[in-house]
C-alpha cells in the first residue's frame, strides 16, 4: 500500500502510471477465434462471439486515414468492455501471459483532492482499511487468504492511492475455479463493504504514521514548499495523499466512514480484469457480483454470504442505502492560469542535490483521434531529441549541468505538466538555467535537423513494432495499467498492432519544423512555474527571484550559435576489422544437460550456453562472466578497477565516442553494460533477432577495442565527485556509510566511497586492468536465453566470439585453453607491467581477507532534524555452501518477511514495514549475512527493539506456525511455477549455476579438502559423468552440512521446488537457531539529532 502523488520540484522522480499499448487480433487469430466461438456456442459452453472480446468484424481502416483527421483511433478488439446499469464500468481482456493467472484492479476515481478540511488523509487511510477486514473478510482474514493461495503482500496484493483516484490491486492463480471467484468477492467487498472496525482503525494509525513519517526529509520539506506554489490557487496544492498527522492521529472511525460512503459510489470505479480466463465468463461474474452496488435494496445486497458475513460484522458500512440521495458528479478542483512565471527558490540544510526546473501546465490533451496522436508523437519526438542533446552536453567538459532532461506528466486530472530540469553543480544553479534555456531557444531559432528527427522516429517505430510481435507475450500487468489509464484519463486503447500501424503511418507525416514548435511554450511566461532547490549552504550564491527573471527574458532573446553534432557513422566495425572466423565446437555438461541447453568451446577457449525458448516472440537475453574480478587488483589498483568497466562505457568502443555509438543504435533493440564486483567481471545485455548482429559487433569491440577517451572520462569523474559531495548533507547518507565502514571492519576495500578517495581513481590504470581482464576470453563464460535458434546463433559465435584473441599466459590457469597472441602483441602504452600478472591471474580468485565483522557493536548516528529513526540490525558468520541451503536460506527470509510484519507493523502499528534481508555468499570463502531494518518513532526504538528480539528468541523455542510456513511454501511454488516460463529466471539460474561450477573447479584446485570426492550416482547415470560432490544425508531439520555443492538432480527450479515443498516449521527453527547468534549482533540507529 503506498500514497502515490507527483513530487513537483527540479531532481524529483515523476510518479505515474504510463500508458502502454495493447496487444489486438491480426486477421488470422480474428478468424481462429470467430471458428472457437461458434463452436462453443453450439456446444452450449460459451456465450456468443463477444465473450472473448471481439467487437469489429473487419480490420479498421488505418493506412488510408488522413493524418489531420478527425477519425477516432482503433480499439482493441479484444478488449471486452461495458457498463454495469449502476454506472460502474469494466474492462476485461483475455491474456495468456503468465499462464493461470489474473490480474484485477478496483479503480476508484476518489483521491485525496475529495477530502474536506478535517479529512486530509483519509482517502488513503481507507485505502489501508480495505486489508483490515470487510464484510466477508474480518480482521486480517484477507491478508491471509491472498498469501495462502501464494500471492505476497505488496508484490501482487497492494493499492495506492493518489490526488485524483485509489486503485487497489490483486494478482490470483487461476489453477482453481473458486479463487477467481473469491478474488471478485473481494473486489466488491472493497467497492462498498470495508468494516472500519474501532480497534483495527486505532491500529493502523500508527502504520500510516510511520508511512508518513518514513516520507519526511529533505525532499519533502523542499515539496511542501513548492507544491503550493506549483499549484497555487487550486485545492490540490492542499491536498497531499499523505494527509496531515494530526488528522490521522485523531479522526473518528464516523469521519472514515462518512468519505467511503459518500465517494465510492458504482458510477466512480471500474474494475479491470486481465488474465488466462474466458472473457464472458468474466463479465457474467461481474454483472452477478456489483450490479447490486448502489441500489436501496439491501436485502438483495446482504443475501446468501453477503448476508451471513455481513450480519457477523456490525460496524460493516450499510453503503448502499444512501447512496442514492448522496449522489451528485464529480466535482473538478481547477487549476488557475497565471500570466506570468511563479518562482519559488527553496535550500534545505540536508538536500543531497541542486536542481532548478521549468514546468509548463496545460489543459490535457488526451488523444483519440489520428490529429490528436499525431500531435502527441510530435511532442514525444521533440522531448527524445531534447533529451539526446542534453546527454550530449553533459558529457563534454565544462557542461553547464550534470544532467538535465525533460518530458510530460498528467500527475492531477485538470492539468498536464511539461518540464525540462537539471541538476546542478555546487553554485551552479545560473549556469545550469542558463544550458537548458539555451538549447531551447536554440531549438526556437534553428529548430531541429532531420537526422534527429530520424533518429527519434526510429527508435518510437521500433519499440511500437517489437510490441506488436509480442502482443501474445505481454504480460497481464502491461495490460491493466493501460486499462486504469483509459478509465481514469481516456487514453486510448488501440492494441500493438493497431498502435504500430498507426504510429508508422502518422510519423511518416511529421516534418522537423512541427517538432520544434514544442520549444516555444517553455520560453513564454503564461502558466509557467521555475523551481530552484539547493543545500542550504549554497543560500548565499543563489541568484535572487529578480536575476532569475532577468535571466528568463534575457535567454528567450538570446541568440545562440546553432546546434553542431559529432559526426554519424554508419557501421560499428571498419572494413577488415575482422581476420577470419574462429572454429567452434558442440560440447556437453552436466549443467548445460540439466538446463536443456546447448554448449559451444570455441577457438580461443571460450565457453558458450544457449537455452532456446518460446517464451517470447523476440526477446534474446545475455549474462557472461569471468572469475577475478577486482580481487586481481592490488590495494593500490582497487578504486581504479572498480571503475573501470564505467570509465571504458563513458569512452566509447572502436574509434567512436558514446554519443556517436548511441546515435547508430537509434531504432535498434539491444543493450550492453559491463559490471565489476570482487569475484568476477561481467557483462549483462539483451537484444532483439532482428539486431542480434549488431550486439554481437558490440561485444566484440568490448573485448578488442575498448577506447581511452580522456575528456568523458574526466568528466564523468567530475559528475560522480559532485554528486558524492552533496550526498554528505543528507542524513540517511551518512548513516548507510557508518554501517558499510563498520559492516566488514574498515576493511580498505569496503569503505564507503567519498569525493575525497574518488582522487585515488587513475584512469590509465583502471584502463589497463579492464584491458587485461579481457584479453582472457578463455576464461569467459557466455549464455544467451531466448527466441534464437542454434544454427541462428553459430554463424555469430564464429564471426566475433571466437576470433576475439586471447592472450597466452606466462602459467596457464588450470583447465584454461591456449589462445590466440601473446601479452605483448595485445598492450599499449597505457599498459604496467604489473598488469601482466592481472592478465595471468585471469580466471582465479584471491582471498584479500575482507570479512564480515562477527564481534558484536551498537553504534547510533544523531542526525537530521525530523523526528525519525531508523534501525539495522546485523546477524553475520560463515556457514557450510550448498544450493540447497541457499535456498532454504531464501524460504527463511520470505517466513520472517511475513512473522516480522505481522508482529512489529500489524500488530503493534509501529513502523511501515520491516526489511528482512539475507545474502550468503560462496566466494571467496563461504559467509553470510542477514538483515533487518526498520524505520520508526524514535520514541519506540527500545520498544521495537525489544519485541523483534523477544521474536527472535521465541521461535529458537517455539517453531512456526504451520499456517506461516504453509504461506511460504506456496508463495515459493508459485514463484518457481511463474519462473519456468520467463527468460529472466533461467538467464539467472542457469547462470548462477555456471558460475558456482567455476568456482567450485578453481578454489577445489587451490583450497583442501574443498573438492570432495563425487558421489551421486543417479547423476552420473544420467550424464556419464561424476558432476557434484559428497552427497549429504538429509535429516530432519534439512541441515546440508558436508556438502561444498550438493549435486542436484535438476535444474535450480527442481531445487526450489523440491526444498519448498519439504520445508517445515523445524527446517525454518534450525535455522533461526544457526544463523540468528545474539553474540554477533551488529545495531545501528539513526536518531535525529536533537533527540
Amino acid at each position: 500500500m503506498e500514497q502515490r502523488i507527483v513530487w513537483a520540484f527540479p531532481g524529483s522522480t515523476w510518479l505515474f502510471a504510463s500508458s502502454l499499448f495493447l496487444p489486438s487480433a491480426s486477421l488470422k487469430r480474428f478468424w481462429f477465434f470467430l471458428w472457437i466461438g461458434y463452436f462453443l456456442f453450439l456446444s452450449g459452453l460459451s456465450s456468443p462471439l463477444y465473450s472473448w472480446g471481439i467487437r469489429e468484424a473487419r480490420e479498421p481502416e488505418i493506412e488510408g486515414v488522413s493524418p489531420l483527421s478527425d477519425t477516432p483511433l482503433p480499439k482493441d478488439p479484444l478488449l471486452l468492455q461495458g457498463t454495469l446499469s449502476n454506472g460502474l464500468s469494466y474492462y476485461i481482456r483475455r491474456n495468456i501471459r503468465p499462464e493461470n493467472r489474473a490480474e484485477l484492479r478496483l479503480v476508484v476515481k476518489a483521491g485525496s483532492v475529495l477530502e474536506e478540511e478535517d479529512q486530509q488523509g483519509l482517502a488513503h487511510f481507507v485505502e489501508h482499511m480495505a486489508f483490515n477486514g470487510t464484510a466477508r473478510f474480518p480482521k486480517n482474514s484477507l491478508v491471509n487468504w491472498l498469501e495462502s493461495i501464494g500471492m505476497r503482500f505488496g508484490p501482487e496484493t497492494n493499492a495506492y492511492t493518489s490526488f485524483d483516484e485509489t486503485v487497489y490491486q490483486l494478482e490470483v492463480p487461476l489453477d482453481k475455479p473458486e479463487i477467481l471467484d473469491t478474488a471478485l468477492d473481494i473486489l466488491a467487498d472493497w467497492a462498498s463493504q470495508i468494516a472500519f472496525e474501532p480497534e483495527d482503525i486505532e491500529k493502523e494509525r500508527g502504520v500510516i504514521l510511520e508511512e508518513w513519517r518514513l516520507g519526511r526529509g529533505a525532499s519533502s520539506r523542499v515539496r511542501d514548499k513548492q507544491y503550493p506554489l506549483l499549484w497555487k490557487g487550486s485545492r490540490y496544492a492542499e491536498r497531499l495523499p499523505i494527509g496531515k498527522p494530526e488528522v490521522i492521529r485523531q479522526a473518528p472511525p464516523e469521519r472514515l466512514r462518512r468519505f467511503y460512503t459518500f465517494w465510492y459510489r458504482p458510477e466512480l470505479m471500474a474494475i479491470v480484469a486481465v488474465g488466462d480466463f474466458h472473457p464472458a465468463e468474466v463479465e457474467r461474474r461481474i454483472r452477478e457480483k456489483f450490479s447490486w452496488l448502489g441500489t436501496d435494496f439491501r436485502a438483495e445486497a446482504s443475501s446468501a454470504s453477503r448476508g451471513a458475513a455481513a450480519s457477523a460484522t456490525p460496524s460493516v458500512i450499510s453503503a448502499t442505502s444512501s447512496r442514492a440521495a448522496q449522489h451528485r458528479p464529480l466535482p473538478v478542483f481547477p487549476v488557475p492560469e497565471h500570466p506570468d512565471t511563479l518562482i519559488s527558490i527553496a535550500t534545505d540544510p540536508e538536500l543531497p542535490y541542486s536542481s532548478v526546473g521549468i514546468y509548463l501546465k496545460r489543459d490535457p490533451t488526451v488523444p483519440v483521434t489520428f490529429a490528436q496522436y499525431r500531435t502527441e508523437l510530435g511532442r514525444e519526438l521533440f522531448f527524445s531529441i531534447l533529451n539526446t542533446r542534453f546527454s550530449d552536453i553533459s558529457r563534454k567538459p565544462g557542461s553547464p549541468f550534470l544532467f538535465a532532461g525533460g518530458g510530460q506528466a498528467h500527475p492531477i486530472r485538470p492539468k498536464e505538466l511539461l518540464y525540462v530540469s537539471a541538476s546542478a553543480e555546487e553554485r551552479g544553479i545560473k549556469r545550469a538555467l542558463e544550458g537548458i534555456l539555451t538549447e531551447l531557444r536554440r531549438i526556437q531559432l534553428y529548430g531541429v535537423n532531420t537526422q534527429e528527427v530520424e533518429r527519434a522516429k526510429a527508435d518510437i517505430q521500433r519499440q511500437a513494432e517489437q510490441r506488436a510481435k509480442e502482443q501474445h507475450t505481454l504480460s497481464s500487468a502491461s495490460f491493466v495499467r493501460s486499462y486504469v489509464n483509459a478509465y481514469l484519463k481516456g487514453t486510448p486503447t488501440m492494441g500493438p498492432e493497431y498502435a504500430f500501424r498507426v504510429i508508422r503511418h502518422l510519423l511518416k507525416d511529421i516534418h522537423p519544423e512541427e517538432v520544434a514548435q514544442w520549444a516555444n511554450p517553455f520560453l513564454e511566461p503564461a502558466n509557467r512555474v521555475l523551481l530552484v532547490s539547493a543545500p542550504e549552504k549554497e543560500a548565499p550564491h543563489l541568484p535572487s527571484e529578480a536575476e532569475l527573471r532577468a535571466l528568463l527574458s534575457e535567454l528567450a532573446q538570446a541568440t545562440p550559435p546553432s546546434y553542431q553534432e559529432e559526426p554519424s557513422i554508419t557501421s560499428l566495425l571498419e572494413a577488415g576489422t575482422l581476420k577470419g572466423e574462429g572454429r567452434i565446437e558442440r560440447s556437453r555438461g552436466n549443467v548445460v544437460d540439466r538446463y536443456g541447453a546447448i554448449e559451444w568451446k570455441l577457438e580461443n577457449g571460450a565457453r558458450v550456453v544457449l537455452k532456446p525458448t518460446e517464451f517470447k516472440a523476440d526477446e534474446i537475453l545475455f549474462s557472461a562472466f569471468s572469475l577475478g574480478g577486482t580481487s586481481l587488483a592490488e590495494d593500490e589498483d582497487f578504486l581504479s578497477a572498480s571503475f573501470a568497466p564505467d570509465l571504458i562505457e563513458q569512452s566509447g568502443l572502436g574509434n567512436y565516442s558514446r554519443t556517436q555509438i548511441e546515435k547508430y543504435l537509434s531504432g535498434k533493440l539491444l543493450s550492453l553494460s559491463p559490471s565489476i564486483d570482487e569475484v568476477a567481471l561481467r557483462f549483462n545485455g539483451s537484444s532483439s533477432r532482428k539486431d542480434l548482429e549488431t550486439f554481437f559487433q558490440l561485444l566484440y569491440l568490448y573485448f578488442t577495442s575498448p577506447r581511452y577517451d580522456e575528456e568523458a572520462i574526466s568528466r564523468y569523474l567530475d559528475q560522480v565527485r559532485s554528486s558524492l559531495r552533496k550526498q554528505e548533507n543528507s542524513p540517511e547518507e551518512r548513516y548507510a556509510q557508518m554501517i558499510q565502514e563498520t559492516l566488514k571492519d574498515a576493511h580498505l576495500r569496503s569503505l564507503p566511497l567519498t569525493a575525497e578517495k574518488l582522487s585515488q581513481v587513475d584512469p590509465k590504470r583502471a584502463y589497463a586492468f579492464y584491458k587485461a581482464h579481457v584479453s582472457r576470453p578463455d576464461t569467459f563464460t557466455f549464455v544467451f536465453v531466448g527466441s534464437v535458434r542454434p544454427e541462428e546463433l553459430e554463424p555469430y559465435l564464429k564471426r566475433y566470439l571466437s576470433a576475439i584473441p586471447a592472450a597466452q599466459p606466462a602459467s596457464p590457469s588450470p583447465g584454461s585453453a591456449p589462445g590466440k597472441g601473446n601479452l605483448h602483441d595485445l598492450w599499449d602504452s597505457a599498459a604496467q607491467p604489473a598488469f601482466r600478472t592481472v592478465a595471468e591471474r585471469v580466471g582465479t580468485l584471491i582471498d584479500r581477507g575482507v570479512r564480515f565483522r562477527t564481534e558484536p557493536i551498537k553504534k547510533t548516528l544523531k542526525a537530521g532534524k525530523e523526528p525519525k529513526s531508523l534501525v539495522t540490525l546485523y546477524f553475520t558468520g560463515s556457514w557450510d555452501w550448498s544450493l540447497k541451503e541457499m535456498s532454504y536460506l531464501n524460504l527463511l527470509e520470505d517466513y520472517l518477511d511475513i512473522r516480522l510484519r505481522e508482529v512489529i507493523r500489524e500488530d503493534k502499528g509501529g513502523t511501515y514495514g520491516v526489511n528482512v534481508s539475507i545474502t550468503p555468499r560462496r566466494a571467496p570463502v563461504p559467509e553470510y549475512s542477514i538483515e533487518i531494518s526498520f524505520g520508526t518513532d524514535p520514541s519506540r526504538v527500545s520498544e521495537l527493539l525489544g519485541l523483534l528480539q523477544e521474536e527472535l528468541s521465541k521461535l529458537k523455542s517455539v517453531p512456526p506456525l504451520e499456517t506461516d510456513v504453509a504461506k511460504v511454501r506456496e508463495q515459493r511454488l508459485r514463484l518457481v511455477e511463474r519462473g519456468r516460463k520467463e527468460n529472466g529466471f533461467y538467464r539467472y539460474f542457469l547462470t548462477q549455476e555456471l558460475y558456482y561450477q567455476e568456482v567450485d573447479r578453481v578454489q577445489g584446485k587451490t583450497e583442501e579438502g574443498m573438492h570432495m570426492q563425487r558421489t551421486n550416482r543417479s547423476i552420473q547415470a544420467l550424464t556419464g559423468e561424476l558432476t557434484g560432490h559428497e552427497e549429504r544425508r538429509a535429516d530432519t531439520t534439512g541441515n546440508t552440512k558436508g556438502s561444498v555443492l550438493s549435486p542436484i538432480s535438476g535444474t535450480l527450479f527442481d531445487l526450489w521446488e523440491e526444498t519448498a515443498r519439504s520445508l517445515t516449521p523445524q527446517i525454518l527453527q534450525d535455522r533461526i537457531r544457526r544463523y540468528f547468534d545474539e553474540s554477533r549482533m551488529l545495531q545501528f540507529t539513526l536518531e535525529p539529532e536533537d533527540s
